[in-house]
């Protein structure tokens, strides 16, 4: 085997090696409607977190755990948060 062939083959073999893996657990579980979901979005300024599904958006406070509802939002997928207010749009 020349260097070259070597090089490439220990080169393979570093980056074939698994990546140490994150730990994460399951600190709580917060009840939802059941249903379908596009996207969820974070809101890191307000302490919320937007579940976007077909026949509205679940509002979740992080702190409470306190799940609210935004109905009749149309047949949106996403909602962008505005930074700075208390606006959310539906593109």
């Amino acid at each position: 085997m020349n260097r070259v062939t070597l090089a490439a083959l220990a080169l393979s073999a570093a980056f074939a090696v698994p990546a140490v893996a994150a730990e994460y657990k399951v600190v709580d579980r917060i009840k939802m409607p059941d249903g379908g979901w596009d996207y969820i979005v974070s809101d890191p300024d307000r302490g919320r977190i937007y579940r976007t599904r077909t026949d509205g958006t679940d509002v979740i406070d992080v702190k409470t755990g306190k799940v609210s509802q935004l109905t009749n939002t149309g047949n949106g997928h996403m909602v962008v948060v505005v930074p700075g207010t208390t606006l959310g749009v539906l593109p």
